[in-house]
């Protein structure tokens, strides 16, 4: 969710990762402020690189072959 201008991350069952034989994991969640509501637009990143994706108009992302050591950056830019 958005405290003021910085997003906080938490887990709050919708996100899931799941390890294959490579230790490659496959991320997904929601990204919501904190009345709970879905934020699309959020530019979410594996840190140090060039991939990422963008949130949907549910506030979802999912990103694939992320390594296990990876961390992610969220941005937004709002009204």
């Amino acid at each position: 969710h958005v405290l003021d201008k910085d997003i906080v991350i938490s887990v709050k069952g919708t996100a899931k990762s799941e390890i294959s034989s490579q230790q490659q994991k496959k991320v997904t969640g929601r990204v919501t402020d904190a009345a709970g509501i879905a934020l699309p637009g959020v530019s979410v990143l594996v840190k140090g690189t060039s991939h990422g994706t963008i949130t949907d108009s549910d506030g979802d992302y999912t990103l694939t072959n992320i390594a296990s050591e990876s961390i992610l950056q969220f941005s937004f830019i709002g009204m």
